[in-house]
């Protein structure tokens, strides 16, 4: 059993986690993953004194390796005194990606002034109650605004729109997490952000969500209202499981960029 240390991270919630997904029994994105948890501890001025980033990476490979499923997801959290590990098994089944999710708007509003927004800490309450709410209503996601009435992200994904084969995004200053997926899609495919009214995400011809597990989900529809095509989504997440593919697996997994 673990045992918890009852810091400021159990207390208040300063703390901060990775979710690494797991292919092929390798880490995918592990230098970056592990980059983003330690600039979060800094900007949260958590100090773990036992953190070291390559015995960190060593017991994440491990984890990956021992994994008895290829696709699966190691979570490590991160606070003052405890630094905690598990493994799962990847959530996302090739069905869901084929049928494509289901979102709806969150009534809940993203606070795009709170540091804490931009951070992956133990904070996550908002997104946790959210997205069971939208599980209980047959979505497999929500997405949130902000409190100008902007978009800004799920509530464990980035959102991408599509008009007329230009791909759009919700900028960061939307107050939204910068994850691992939504970089990898800005470094290889022409995207523009943009601040982005409620009124006019129903106007997109397209959209898809992306996050490091289930890499790009296309969208069937939001608030019940069905979308125009998912050829977008479609192509891109080809293109990811064939970015997977061409990857020595046993090198250089998990030193991508």
């Amino acid at each position: 059993m673990t045992h918890i240390a009852l810091d400021n991270g159990f207390r208040f919630g300063l703390g901060v986690f990775e979710t690494i997904a797991i292919e092929e029994r390798q880490p995918v994105f592990l230098h970056q993953h592990l980059r983003r948890l330690e600039e979060a501890l800094k900007q949260l001025q958590v100090e773990h004194k036992g953190y070291r980033r390559e015995e960190t990476m060593t017991r994440i490979r491990t984890l990956a390796a021992d994994s008895t499923w290829r696709r699966a997801a190691v979570k490590v959290i991160v606070s003052e005194k405890n630094i905690v590990y598990s493994l799962r098994e990847n959530p996302y089944q090739t069905e869901m990606y084929e049928e494509g999710a289901a979102i709806k708007l969150s009534k809940v509003m993203r606070n795009e002034s709170s540091p804490l927004t931009y951070l992956k800490t133990l904070n996550y309450g908002d997104n946790y109650l959210e997205k069971t709410k939208a599980k209980k209503e047959g979505y497999d996601e929500v997405i949130f605004l902000n409190t100008g009435g902007l978009l800004a992200e799920g509530a464990v994904s980035n959102l991408f729109c599509v008009k007329d084969n230009v791909i759009y995004t919700p900028a960061v200053a939307c107050g939204l997490l910068d994850g691992m997926m939504r970089q990898h899609i800005m470094n290889t495919e022409t995207v523009k952000e943009a601040a982005i009214l409620k009124e006019q995400l129903f106007r997109f011809d397209e959209l898809f969500l992306t996050n490091s597990l289930m890499g790009v989900m296309p969208v069937r529809s939001i608030d019940g209202q069905q979308l125009k095509t998912r050829e977008t989504g479609k192509r891109l997440r080809k293109k990811y499981l064939d970015f997977l593919a061409s990857l020595d697996m046993g090198k250089t997994m998990g030193q991508n960029s």
